[in-house]
Formats: C-alpha cells, sequence, structure tokens
C-alpha cells in the first residue's frame, strides 16, 4: 500500500456506499424510458431494436448499474471514533437521500472514502441530484464532472484504486476483502439481487446488506 494510506488516520475518513435499483421492475412500453433503453441495447452495426423480450430481460439484469435508468434507494454512512464504528443507512425519497448525505458530508468534514466511488457512486450521486433538482453541498474538489480521475483520487480514498494501482482490471469489494482476510460485508444480498429485493418491499434487508 502507498505511503498517503499507511499514514492516514482512519478517523479521518467518512465510508459510503450507494444501492441503485433500475427505476422501475421492468421498463415500461410507450415511455421514453422504454424507448431510450431499446436504443441504448440496439445492434450497434445495424441499429437494429432488441424484441421485447431481450429489453426486458436486459433491464432487469443491468438498468440498476446505468444512472439514466437507475434510482437510488439507500446510501451508507459510517466512521470509526476510538474503538466504536458508527453507521447509518439512509434510505427513503430518492432527493432526501442525497440530501441528507450531502448534509452529513458537510457536518463531520471528514474525507470521503469507499470502493469504486471514483468510477461509480461519486458521478451516480451528482447526475441523480441533477435529476432530483439538488444543488451539491460536496467540495468542487469532488466534482467529477470534466474532472480528470486521478485529480479526484488525491481527495478521497477510493479503495478500488488503492487496491488496484495500474493492474488492468477492476476489483471487486468481495475480492478485495479475499486478499484482506477479512469477511465481506454483503454477505445476505449480491448486487444483482438489490433490484428484486427492493421490489419485493424488503428495503430494511438492503440496508443491513450495505452495513
Amino acid at each position: 500500500m502507498n505511503r498517503r494510506v499507511r499514514t492516514k488516520n482512519v478517523e479521518d475518513l467518512l465510508f459510503f456506499d450507494i444501492e441503485t435499483v433500475s427505476r422501475n421492475p421492468e421498463p415500461i412500453i410507450d415511455t421514453k424510458e422504454y424507448d431510450l433503453y431499446a436504443w441504448f441495447i440496439r445492434d450497434k452495426e445495424t441499429n437494429k431494436i432488441p424484441e421485447h423480450d431481450v429489453i426486458v430481460d436486459s433491464y432487469k439484469r443491468n438498468a440498476a448499474l446505468k444512472p439514466e435508468f437507475n434510482k437510488i434507494v439507500c446510501i451508507s454512512v459510517g466512521f470509526v471514533k476510538g474503538d466504536t464504528i458508527y453507521y447509518k443507512a439512509i434510505t427513503g425519497d430518492q432527493k432526501e437521500i442525497i440530501e441528507e448525505f450531502y448534509s452529513i458530508v458537510s457536518e463531520t468534514g471528514k474525507l470521503l472514502a469507499g470502493h469504486n466511488i471514483i468510477g461509480f457512486d461519486l458521478p451516480v450521486i451528482r447526475l441523480k441530484a441533477f435529476e432530483c433538482g439538488v444543488q451539491s453541498s460536496l467540495p468542487e474538489t469532488l466534482n467529477d464532472s470534466g474532472a480528470k480521475p486521478w485529480t479526484i483520487a488525491e481527495n478521497l480514498f477510493d479503495t478500488m484504486d488503492i487496491t488496484k494501482g495500474t493492474y488492468f482490471n477492476n476489483i471487486s469489494l468481495d475480492s478485495m476483502c479475499m486478499l484482506a482476510g477479512v469477511d465481506t460485508p454483503k454477505d445476505d444480498i449480491s448486487g444483482s439481487q438489490v433490484t428484486e429485493t427492493f421490489y419485493k418491499g424488503e428495503i430494511e434487508r438492503i440496508a443491513k446488506s450495505a452495513r
């Protein structure tokens, strides 16, 4: 691990993670979302739109990872003080979730930390805040719009970025935990199950799994 990581006090960090699901249980025909998603997964050589069943299957499997077609249903935040870990799962309306997250970041003044937050969590929060009409209160140094990943990396702790180094492929949180010899925090439901779990009305299960 690099020197910056070894010398950083864990109590200065605010860890966070977002959980996203597709906007709807499945795409709704004759809506803008349906048309945009169908075009998104079209055959790039012929521009042919897939059959309805293919669109539905793809949407259920992949829409939660696309900010154009997803929504945030939980942001978990946590920090360490002494021997105690403080944790909160923010759930509810997407707009309210983002506003509370921004408030916590502002109030604590801690350095943001998490896994793949440069490539996923931060840009998704920015785009969903834009969608909801929420003005970002994050420091400008964390505004990824028009920024380079390595510039953002200087102002937070992304465990994927730190662990991956110059390795070509990404390293999942599960893999990182395995290498470190610790249990994965997502031991109940996997990321691919979050949407299904949410639409079953089991948001508390998602919040618990996000610890």
